[in-house]
């Protein structure tokens, strides 16, 4: 039995050519070399319609794993978590998880960089929305 996959990456830089999709390559080696089936990549703007109608999409055809990439910074463009949000009809909000994992991180850069405190700004905020009942993961 074979375990299809997808991977949905998101980013107006990937359209336009700016940038490389290594992520993609990457990705599909990594799924490749696990046994998986990568049977579409997918690249869509930084809009949030296009990555939710993405996601419907992919869900349709029933993988056992739809990866997304791209568009999970605290920038003005980076809008991949509404569009799972609106593709799943969940509401995004701040995961005590993630809020965790930020804090975890930039606390460690601070002692990196000698400095005692860590605003937990709204871009690092930002960056621990999720959509509800999503589950983070760690990056190793």
């Amino acid at each position: 039995m074979t375990r299809d996959m997808e991977i949905i990456c998101v980013g107006n830089e990937l359209l336009i050519g700016k940038t490389l999709n290594t992520n993609a390559q990457w990705i599909a080696k990594q799924a490749t070399s696990l046994g998986l089936t990568v049977k579409r990549v997918t690249v869509v703007a930084d809009d949030v319609t296009e990555i939710a109608n993405a996601i419907r999409e992919a869900f349709g055809r029933k993988p056992h794993f739809a990866i997304t990439t791209g568009g999970l910074g605290p920038t003005f463009d980076d809008k991949t978590l509404e569009g799972i949000a609106e593709a799943l009809n969940r509401k995004l909000a701040v995961n005590t998880k993630a809020l965790k994992m930020v804090r975890e991180k930039y606390e460690a850069y601070a002692r990196e960089k000698g400095t005692e405190k860590v605003e937990l700004t709204q871009a690092r905020l930002t960056m621990a929305t999720l959509p509800e009942k999503a589950k983070p993961i760690p990056r190793w």
